[in-house]
């Protein structure tokens, strides 16, 4: 989104609105604390989640880089494979940090959409299965 940072922090939930409402099937969610500031949101595209089911085995692969910007914070994806070993993306995550509630989070948006697919997340497993 073009303009400051702060700005585009303040389009998420009408984005995320417009995406729900011309998108299908998609799951998108954003989260503030009490002081109305940006926790953490994720979306997956509806054709994505579609395929993902229909054409996927049940591992999801999630991985995620730390934001080096104004803005601290992690953003995670989520992938599958198809069975000629390409890559489907399922859905992104943007967290301001890491911590327990949005690890649960996170794993419970996806719950949603992967219907009993196992995580497969090497470095982050231990800690997610808690």
């Amino acid at each position: 989104m073009m303009g400051t940072p702060e700005e585009s922090f303040s389009k998420l939930p009408v984005y995320f609105h417009n995406l729900k409402n011309h998108n299908p099937g998609i799951v998108a969610y954003i989260k503030t604390n009490s002081k109305d500031r940006f926790e953490y949101s994720f979306f997956a595209i509806g054709c994505e989640i579609r395929a993902f089911r229909e054409c996927c085995g049940k591992v999801i692969i999630m991985d995620g880089a730390h934001l080096k910007g104004k803005y601290k914070g992690t953003i995670l994806y989520v992938v599958a494979m198809y069975g000629n070993n390409q890559i489907l993306p399922i859905g992104y995550g943007i967290f301001r940090k890491e911590t327990t509630d949005s690890w649960t989070w996170q794993e419970g948006g996806e719950q949603e959409q992967r219907g009993g697919a196992i995580l497969a997340v090497p470095e982050f497993r231990d800690f997610i299965l808690r």
